[in-house]
């Protein structure tokens, strides 16, 4: 090989060598290195496949908020103390704290509230299955058939609109004063959210994918179970929780006005009788109870709302 070519070599090497280096100072400076910003993948090197979970950003609790909140019951709690303490208020109509607490530990001990709470846990059982039996079939029903929903839509439009507490006297001379009376009255209480929710979510069908579906030829059979059922879903877990809720308002309402045992008759007997600890005591457990159902459902919500079928 000549001189020539030789100092020619050597100068291709150089200019490749300090091209390089300029890439290099480029990716450090966080620069664009021809048509990909620096330092990013290349197109050769993009993936297609799930992302790894432990990738993913997990949320994190809001501490700060929760101690807020911690520091404001406390507060409040510890202020309503001070003032039954120095006679601000009067004990006999808002009792105290540890009133209360003094309430709940007798009324454990002698197995009183054991006794209560069965009582309307049997109720709320009862009256919420029944209104779960009816309402979800109901509900799918009305959602897939249009003309099943135009034949029962005044009659349920009216007993939706319809103040149900204002139809208990015509419960009691229909089914009597007793347990029957009560479990019908948490079911008419928790019969509709669920009913409304499910039809909902049935008629939640994406025209789109239910074009697709029909150009197919699938059966409605086949719609209904891979489309409408998933799209369905998320409503009907979120009419489940509202149902629950309206459950336990009926419980109470029930109990309060046919019930000798339970929570509501505990709270109603307690209030009549100026016991406001005990009657606190009963209000404190059925919201730890409500409190208690919602979280579940709401975190069975949160899960099945990605089984939601989108385009």
């Amino acid at each position: 090989m000549s001189t020539t070519g030789r100092e020619n070599d050597a100068g291709l090497v150089d200019e490749l060598d300090r091209s390089h280096r300029a890439e290099e100072a480029a990716v450090a400076g966080g620069q664009t290195v021809g048509d990909h910003p620096a330092g990013s993948p290349t197109p050769a090197v993009v993936t297609t496949g799930p992302v790894d979970d432990a990738r993913r950003p997990r949320r994190r609790r809001p501490v700060g908020s929760l101690a807020v909140s911690a520091l404001s019951v406390t507060v409040f709690l510890c202020g309503w103390q001070l003032a039954a303490v120095f006679g601000w208020i009067n004990p006999l109509f808002t009792s105290s704290p540890t009133g209360i607490g003094e309430a709940l530990v007798e009324l454990v001990r002698e197995g009183e509230l054991t006794e209560h709470l069965v009582a309307s846990g049997r109720l709320f059982g009862l009256g919420f299955a029944l209104s779960v039996v009816f309402a979800l079939p109901a509900g799918i029903l009305l959602g897939w058939y249009s003309r099943l929903a135009a034949v029962f839509d005044p009659f349920l439009q009216t007993l939706y609109v319809a103040p149900r507490i204002a139809l208990i006297p015509v419960i009691f001379t229909w089914f009597g004063v007793g347990l029957q009376s009560q479990v019908v009255i948490v079911f008419i209480t928790a019969f509709f959210p669920l009913l409304i929710n499910t039809v909902s979510g049935v008629r939640a069908i994406d025209p789109s994918l239910l074009r697709v579906a029909r150009s197919f030829m699938a059966r409605d059979r086949d719609v209904f179970w891979t489309l409408a059922l998933p799209s369905a879903l998320p409503f009907i877990v979120s009419g489940l929780r509202l149902s629950m809720g309206m459950a336990l308002i009926g419980v109470v309402v029930a109990e309060f006005f046919t019930g000798n045992v339970g929570l509501g008759a505990l709270i109603t007997t307690a209030g009549l009788s100026l016991q406001t600890d005990v009657a606190f005591v009963g209000v404190l457990v059925v919201t730890a109870f409500a409190l208690l159902l919602n979280a579940l459902l709401t975190r069975l919500e949160a899960r099945v709302s990605a089984w939601k079928v989108v385009p």
